[in-house]
């Protein structure tokens, strides 16, 4: 029985690590788009007004994403091309820039 005790140490030691190396992979991951949105809408919450069925466009630049919810007007109607803009730094999750709002 002694002899497995070992053993048993070094697997459960060897899952923690092989844990721990993955959750840091996972850490350093980009984001995905859908993450962003979810993000950039928590973060334009009480500052500005987005409508449930306007559909966010995402783009991604280098260790960016920018989240932009456009506006849809009339033609020949004057008003803003987006509710709001958000920039997220697609590693961290950080928000950087809001544009936008009321």
């Amino acid at each position: 029985m002694n002899k497995d005790q070992p053993s048993r140490k070094r697997s459960s030691s060897r899952a923690a690590t092989d844990k721990i190396k993955a959750s840091t992979k996972a850490a350093d991951a980009p984001m995905s788009e859908q993450r962003a949105i979810q993000i950039a809408r928590e973060a334009v919450v009480g500052l500005a007004d987005i409508p449930d069925d306007v559909s966010p466009e995402v783009e991604k630049t280098h260790d960016m994403y920018q989240v932009t919810f456009p506006t849809h007007l009339s033609p020949d109607t004057l008003g803003a091309d987006y509710h709001a803009r958000v920039s997220i730094d697609s590693v961290s999750g950080k928000v950087t820039n809001i544009l936008g709002g009321h």
